[in-house]
């Protein structure tokens, strides 16, 4: 796994979150995603293996982890997007 994955997993959980494999799958697809992206087409990506995701569970990650400072959103005129940080950059 992306070192920078297992990093934002790691400070999820020293944070008391549980990981789950909606969380998990949630956090590799943000993290995977270069630039920004929308909730929704985040939701539709982590369903395609993983078919009872709620959006609500991606919203609820996407906003701990603009907590912990790793995305921030922006609101485009198509609805909000997300970016993470890239530390190598």
């Amino acid at each position: 796994m992306d070192p920078d994955i297992d990093n934002v997993l790691d400070r999820l959980r020293s944070r008391g979150h549980r990981m789950t494999p909606q969380r998990r799958a949630i956090v590799e697809e943000i993290m995977r995603t270069p630039g920004h992206i929308a909730p929704g087409d985040v939701v539709h990506r982590v369903r395609q293996s993983l078919p009872g995701t709620n959006p609500s569970t991606v919203y609820r990650t996407l906003d701990l982890l603009e907590e912990l400072g790793i995305v921030s959103h922006a609101h485009f005129e198509e609805g909000a997007e997300y970016h993470h940080f890239d530390d190598r950059s």
